[in-house]
């Protein structure tokens, strides 16, 4: 079963409308302090996106046409690899790679470093490249993967993962200093 309705095109559309500051407001914003964020973004800073994969070029306009006010950078598999960490970009797009010991790297330094979401698209008309991105925190965005069609008239199928800085684990309430023990008996009793 496929999703024929939906492109990468429309989920990175998805992805921007839920990053952008009329969705955050609609958001708890007790869930996270955006303020301690060196990097949120205010009304002069445009989003920035991070576009990895060596067949970037196609996708890069592509995604680029959606919104004009996004700064886009894009990378190869081994520029971004040699890229020292600079900034925290808004979104990140991974296309996986062939070779799981990069795709590893390159997921884990973007999760980790690089970007506040980030968006794994995996290529289900290539071999699999024995990564499994669940292990990394990601989660599928749909249950169907996304059919595009070029041209040329052949059909590739996508695969796509998301992982959100924000929504990846929150703290529950018990885990605050004012259930730790009793404040009231402090200073009273010894123990």
């Amino acid at each position: 079963m496929t999703n024929p309705t939906l492109s990468i095109t429309d989920v990175v559309r998805q992805s921007l409308a839920f990053l952008s500051k009329d969705s955050l407001s609609k958001h708890d914003l007790s869930k996270h302090d955006l303020s301690k964020d060196k990097n949120a973004a205010s009304a002069d800073q445009p989003f920035t996106g991070l576009i990895i994969g060596n067949d970037t070029q196609s996708v890069f306009s592509q995604i680029q046409a959606i919104d004009q006010a996004v700064s886009w950078e894009a990378f190869d598999y081994q520029a971004f690899i040699a890229h020292r960490f600079a900034k925290r970009y808004d979104l990140a797009v991974i296309i996986l790679s062939n070779d799981s010991a990069i795709d590893t790297q390159i997921i884990q330094r973007c999760r980790d470093l690089f970007a506040k979401h980030c968006l794994v698209v995996q290529n289900l008309s290539e071999p699999a490249t024995g990564v499994d991105v669940v292990s990394f925190g990601f989660s599928r965005l749909h249950e169907q993967p996304i059919v595009e069609n070029d041209p040329d008239h052949h059909t590739t199928s996508y695969q796509v993962w998301q992982f959100n800085l924000f929504d990846y684990k929150h703290l529950p309430d018990w885990f605050n200093s004012k259930f730790w023990a009793n404040p009231e008996l402090w200073n009273k009793f010894r123990w």
